[in-house]
């Protein structure tokens, strides 16, 4: 049996104290998430339950008793610490919240430790100030600066969506967990303690692009069972001084299948099918000329040497409603122009405006002013104004993604999501996409895995050094899975011989190496709306740099339009796109400056003939997007001499590509609806956030057709790619708008349009 012994310590007056041998029975501890569905991102409250004994001094954990121990309270911080092979680990640290007797003579005192989510609860922001376009990370650094504990660490990403306003709804009652819940949804990113080593708790929060299909599985010492020993170049073992063998200690990921002591699944079976997700936005605006947010309604009376107090909410000038502003654009009241005051109610008498003294204090919803009379007159306000900038927020804006067959067949199945800070639903119509897209179907779910610390020295690594955002693999043949899965929440038990029980909350993840099978599409050519419409992909549009690659196989086909596009952004005003050049049989490359027509665009193509049709060819295309730089165009690894057939406008910079389409073997746009269909086949497009270099395209050329993992550093964007298990539906099948493929990267789905074939890559 492993074991591993642990301690339980209290902060009391200002030192640690242990409280070990009072601790009665088992300990019971969870934090994270409480369940791995799509739109849980934020974790909640964790919790430690532990009873201590109150006998051997009378009591020792009751409040206000004589024999009380010093220091004892709620919010005394608690740490429970593990220690194994002379390393120390905490595994939980958090906060005792509250105390209940056990026992009919009070004997034992059941003690309930909360973490810092819980701390965040309950616990206002005050006046943050009104954020204008911040990111996710940088929202929740701010926040935190309001909070009188903090936790012990922070790990934030940098988040990749910028939120045009935040806090501009806080009042005086609102928690940081709900600034936290807003962020999160607002990126598609996740928020969470980790329990790590050294701390007892790190604030976690991850960005959208956190997860993605890259991720590799957490690793961790296998253990002794694992292990094997060094050796000698004549192959005989390296040994110590007394004469033992020199083990190794390997390290590696933690892979759970029919041979690892897992004690129990918790799964379901074609439950919380998900086949129609509303995103919902909530766009604002803010004004851009000083507007009167709050006019006095009636007098109010004032005394002579009085002071009152004077208190609203700002209101949209032109239609009453309510709205928020900034503190901090909001103008020091102004004598006459912001406020009268006369003898008489109706704003007769004599005026005494001048001697009040007013003393402004601004909030996000409203102000709360006092006014001093220093007049020797008394009388009545008469008029009271709040001039600013006001921030409306209108209705909100929704997009609805849904699977039709799904629906039919097992009715509507809702879920929704609203991210606050969005003024637009880009990034949520991707997100909305791949949740109907994995969720739509009934299938064998595994949520939750039980397992033994003491059974191994691996599971005892995995259960003192994972945690959750760690990813782990796991493969049951009964319910026919293997796949990675990120840890979202966890839990233990401890018992007083010495046995450790352990769990996890999981949520399966597709990745390139597991998941995610690669698939190659064939369009029929010109005369036919054949493509894949990614729909607009903010991460991909207006980049510095970009390289965007495919592997080919044209086709000549009877064309009187010689462009067979391969794949880009393209619209009438922005955008870029590769194109096979069935005449020339070259590959040509389309940057947009502005519109058509006035010379808004440049264009150059490779040598006649350097793309012949009949055999694969590797294309590559390097821009940056607002200089008047050649681009780079290499065939097979070899960068090509160019010919320009557009000139591009010298000086000018390119139109915002925001909102364009991304098409795989096609253009979409108002004027161009599926014109330039390629003809042939069309594998592993590429979008990487760089320039390759001239060796990174070579060995890719050099690699084979393709290799679906060479090269991934700055890669954004990867498809075609189908769940692993739908691959053999997708060959030499004609693809229909219900057969969404994906980006292997960030999961965006493409939609099939007209009536391409998926072949085998």
């Amino acid at each position: 049996m492993i074991r591993a012994t642990w301690k339980l310590w209290a902060y009391l007056s200002g030192t640690w104290v242990d409280l070990t041998n009072d601790v009665i029975g088992k300990t019971d501890a969870e934090w994270g998430m409480g369940d791995n569905k799509p739109m849980t991102l934020v974790a909640g409250s964790g919790t430690l339950e532990i009873d201590l004994d109150n006998r051997t001094v009378n009591g020792k954990y009751t409040l206000g008793h004589p024999n009380m121990i010093s220091g004892w309270d709620k919010g005394v911080p608690i740490k429970q610490v593990f220690t194994y092979k002379g390393l120390d680990w905490v595994r939980y640290r958090g906060y005792v919240d509250g105390f209940s007797d056990r026992g009919s003579k009070s004997e034992f005192k059941h003690v309930t430790i909360l973490d810092w989510m819980e701390y965040a609860a309950r616990h206002p922001i005050v006046n943050p100030g009104v954020l204008l376009n911040q990111t996710g990370n940088q929202v929740l650094t701010t926040a935190l600066g309001l909070m009188a504990i903090q936790p012990q660490a922070t790990n934030f990403d940098t988040g990749i969506n910028v939120f045009p306003t935040t806090f501009d709804t806080v009042t005086s009652k609102t928690k940081m967990y709900n600034e936290t819940v807003k962020a999160a949804l607002s990126e598609i990113g996740r928020v969470y303690l980790r329990k790590d080593p050294t701390y007892g708790e790190t604030l976690v929060f991850e960005n959208a692009h956190h997860r993605n299909g890259l991720s590799t599985p957490t690793t961790i010492p296998l253990g002794a069972e694992a292990a094997g020993f060094l050796l000698k170049k004549d192959g005989g073992y390296l040994l110590k001084m007394d004469g033992g063998k020199l083990r190794l200690n390997p390290v590696g990921s933690l892979y759970l299948n029919d041979n690892t002591s897992v004690l129990d699944y918790e799964t379901e079976d074609g439950e919380n099918v998900i086949n129609y997700f509303t995103v919902y936005a909530v766009p604002r605006r803010k004004d851009s000329s000083t507007q009167v947010l709050f006019q006095l309604d009636a007098p109010i009376q004032i005394g002579s040497g009085q002071t009152i107090t004077i208190k609203g909410t700002y209101a949209n000038p032109s239609g009453g409603l309510p709205i928020n502003a900034n503190p901090g654009d909001m103008i020091a009241p102004v004598v006459t122009t912001d406020y009268l005051a006369f003898t008489n109610s109706d704003g007769t008498g004599t005026e005494f405006s001048a001697s009040l003294v007013v003393t402004p204090s601004y909030g996000t919803e409203g102000f709360t002013h006092t006014v001093y009379n220093g007049s020797a007159k008394s009388g009545y306000v008469t008029k009271f104004n709040c001039r600013g900038l006001g921030i409306y927020k209108y209705n909100p804006i929704e997009h609805t993604e849904s699977n039709g067959v799904s629906i039919n067949l097992r009715e509507t199945q809702a879920e929704s999501m609203t991210q606050a800070y969005k003024n637009d639903l880009e990034n949520g119509r991707i997100f909305a996409a791949g949740v109907v897209d994995e969720e739509s179907e009934p299938r064998v779910k595994i949520n939750k895995v039980y397992l033994t610390a003491n059974k191994t020295e691996l599971l005892m690594n995995a259960f003192l050094r994972l945690d959750v955002g760690d990813m782990i693999r796991l493969a049951r043949a009964k319910s026919n899975i293997d796949r990675y899965f990120y840890i979202q929440g966890m839990g233990y038990t401890t018992h007083p011989a010495g046995a450790i029980f352990f769990w996890w909350i999981i949520q399966e993840v597709r990745t390139k190496v597991l998941g995610l099978s690669q698939v190659a599409y064939e369009g029929r050519g010109e005369g036919y709306p054949d493509g894949i419409n990614f729909g607009s992909i903010s991460y991909i549009n207006d980049l510095s740099q970009r390289t965007i690659s495919a592997w080919i196989y044209p086709q000549d086909v009877a064309a009187t339009v010689q462009s067979d596009f391969i794949a880009g952004f393209f619209s009438d005003d922005a955008g870029f796109v590769i194109y096979w050049d069935d005449n020339a049989k070259c590959l040509s490359f389309v940057q947009k400056y502005g519109p058509l027509g006035v010379g808004g665009q440049g264009e150059w193509m490779t040598p006649n003939n350097s793309v012949p049709s009949g055999a694969w060819a590797l294309v590559s295309a390097q821009k940056d997007l607002d200089s008047d730089n050649l681009p780079t165009l290499y065939v097979n690894g070899v960068a090509q001499t160019l010919t320009v057939v557009i000139a591009p406008p010298t000086g000018k910079t390119a139109f915002t590509e925001k909102g364009v389409n991304f098409v795989i073997g096609n253009a979409k746009t108002s004027t161009v609806d599926y014109l330039y269909t390629f003809g042939g086949k069309i594998k592993d497009v590429r979008v990487y956030n760089r320039f390759l270099t001239a060796t990174e395209e070579l060995a890719r050329y050099n690699s084979g057709a393709p290799d679906w993992d060479l090269v991934t550093d700055g890669l954004i964007f990867q498809a075609l790619a189908v769940k692993t298990e739908k691959l053999s539906a997708y060959v030499n099948a004609t693809l229909t708008s219900d057969m969404k493929v994906r980006d292997a990267i960030h999961g965006v789905i493409g939609t099939p349009h007209g009536a391409p074939t998926g072949r085998s890559a």
